[in-house]
């Protein structure tokens, strides 16, 4: 038999890495928004470690707040107009690959508008 209290040991920890998921239940999918009104999207993520989540517009416009990307799990959207009309992407991204990406559809109600159009 062998004495293993004669062998060095050391105690660890070990954390198992976990590539992002988005999840499809609690992540906004298509939000409908009445013209100067507010609302927000929401980007539900997990993984280990725990992902950043950042915001951006489709078309690589601005975003509502009038920046190009926004870092957080819910993006403010306020005094709506309907230039904010749109797919806007959310990536979650903890350094593990791939990241996870969700497309969310937003629909604004206005009034309807016209313009003059002279015949020739």
């Amino acid at each position: 038999a062998v004495d293993l209290s004669q062998w060095p040991s050391k105690l660890g920890k070990i954390t198992v890495q976990v590539p992002p998921t988005i999840r499809p239940g609690d992540t906004t999918a298509v939000i409908q928004i009445d013209q100067n009104q507010n609302s927000s999207l929401v980007c539900s993520a997990s993984g280990i470690p725990y992902p950043n989540i950042t915001w951006a517009k489709s078309d690589g416009g601005n975003l509502p707040i009038g920046v190009a990307q926004f870092r957080g799990a819910v993006l403010p959207m306020t005094n709506v107009q309907v230039e904010d009309m749109g797919v806007y992407r959310c990536v979650a991204d903890n350094n593990i690959k791939p990241p996870a990406e969700h497309l969310a559809e937003v629909l604004v109600f206005h009034a309807p508008y016209t313009r003059v159009v002279q015949n020739s």
